[in-house]
């Protein structure tokens, strides 16, 4: 069992060939990362596969017949990525909504009937 943070790199070394494996980026359990998506690149020699999961969830990676750890000239290499997805504010917030409508559309209304008085007071 092994932890890696932001940065840091787990390597496995001498492995050997035939071995199988399950590795998993766990996500889930800690805080802030429900805006963060796991993906990962496995290489055995010239065969590359990629991964991607799903946005705030762990992403597991097993072997399987095809992609069990075999001896090639090129290196075997493991290697997972979490993207963050951040949401850019826009200024108004659906939630406040309400409340502007509330303030600014009895302030319409009353410019409305100040503007409408103004114009009957200068035609007469």
């Amino acid at each position: 069992m092994f932890g890696t943070f932001d940065g840091e790199i787990f390597k496995g070394e001498a492995v050997p060939v035939g071995t199988s494996y399950s590795i998993t980026d766990a996500l889930t359990g800690d805080a802030g990362v429900a805006q963060y998506t796991p993906s990962a690149v496995v290489k055995y020699g010239e065969q590359t596969y990629n991964t991607k999961g799903t946005m705030g969830s762990d992403l597991i990676l097993q072997s399987t017949d095809v992609n069990i750890v075999t001896e090639t000239k090129d290196a075997n290499s493991v290697s997972f990525t979490n993207t963050y997805s951040s949401i850019t504010p826009t200024g108004l917030f659906i939630d406040n909504l309400p409340y502007i409508l509330m303030i600014a559309l009895p302030g319409m209304v009353l410019a409305l009937y100040f503007g409408n008085k103004k114009r009957k007071h200068q035609q007469a």
